[in-house]
């Protein structure tokens, strides 16, 4: 028999956990703030601080971005979860194009960085080991609250995504965050539990994505990029969009990239758009799981990538003397 591999990309569908994503300036040194409209900010630049994904339309979205410097023991993960069939990526895009950003990360595992980010913040630890969200004012005003959390899951993941959320869960517990599970049910189920029965993109603004916190899931990508690019656009709200975000600037160079003609002017349009959706977190990549198939000796010419996606996966295959 020959074994062949073809990757899916496991995204915590926004999930944190301890880690640092590595960039010029460090920001756990840097003073912080809340505005009047509750949203966490830099006080040298006054831009909001994005530090990891989440849903980001509910109110506790601030809660998510203020944390930083998270991720999960990723190589705990490959070892246990996928008995090594996996690699690490940074990207939404994955790696099974060719137009991946290679300039990204590493997100380095760093819970010391991670607790010291967040005491900063002035996120401290109640008698209980949580920590304390405190109070803010402005549009989404919330009282001061512990940081609890939710996070969603599927029942038909392609891997034991329970075990995958346990270690989640332990890097979490290692900032003084409490997170549950929620198994909503099949991909249908779940995906109703992120928009919402009421989601509707049109709106100004936009009804939905008002019902979970954080979710755990995987996506299956493809050769060329546009569609895992197309997921955080707001032309996909109530459609294939997890986060509910929004940004006009990103949604323009996904129109851009569609219609570029040379390959070059594109490529840079596309890295734009991976760093851009890799310093919002709108994702936390957590590994690049490698699917394994087997043929008989006899048989060659398996386009395994395009498993699923092309009918010459079966057509192209001829039998060998």
């Amino acid at each position: 028999m020959q074994m062949r591999r073809r990757a899916l990309l496991i995204v915590c569908g926004l999930a944190p956990l301890c880690a640092a994503h590595a960039q010029p300036t460090s920001h756990a040194r840097r003073a912080v703030f809340l505005d009047s409209a509750g949203v966490v900010r830099w006080q040298d630049d006054q831009q909001e601080v994005r530090l990891f994904g989440a849903n980001y339309v509910v109110p506790t979205a601030s809660d998510y971005r203020a944390a930083g410097y998270v991720h999960a023991d990723r190589k705990k993960m490959i070892d246990v979860v996928f008995s090594g069939y996996a690699t690490t990526v940074e990207s939404i895009v994955g790696h099974i194009s060719d137009m991946e950003n290679p300039n990204l990360g590493p997100t380095v595992y760093d819970c010391d960085k991670a607790n010291q980010a967040l005491d900063e913040l002035g996120y401290t630890r109640g008698p209980d080991g949580i920590r304390m969200v405190p109070a803010t004012t402005g549009q989404n005003a919330q009282p001061a609250h512990p940081m609890k959390y939710q996070i969603l899951q599927t029942s038909g993941l392609e891997y034991n995504g329970e075990r995958a959320f346990d270690i989640v869960k332990e890097g979490f517990a290692k900032l003084g965050v409490d997170v549950s599970l929620n198994i909503a049910g099949d991909a249908t189920a779940a995906y109703a539990a992120e928009t919402g029965d009421t989601c509707d993109g049109t709106k100004n603004p936009p009804v939905g994505y008002d019902g979970f916190d954080m979710a755990m899931w995987g996506w299956s990508g493809y050769i060329d990029p546009d569609f895992q690019l197309s997921v955080v656009t707001r032309g996909q709200w109530c459609s294939w969009s997890d986060t509910g975000w929004i940004n006009a600037d990103y949604d323009k160079l996904y129109a851009d990239q569609g219609v570029a003609i040379d390959r070059d002017k594109r490529l840079q349009i596309v890295y734009q758009m991976q760093q851009i959706v890799y310093d919002n977190f709108l994702y936390t990549q957590l590994v690049n799981e490698e699917y394994i198939d087997a043929n008989a000796k006899t048989w060659t010419n398996f386009k395994t990538l395009l498993e699923g996606y092309s009918k010459e996966y079966y057509t192209a295959p001829y039998r060998v003397s």
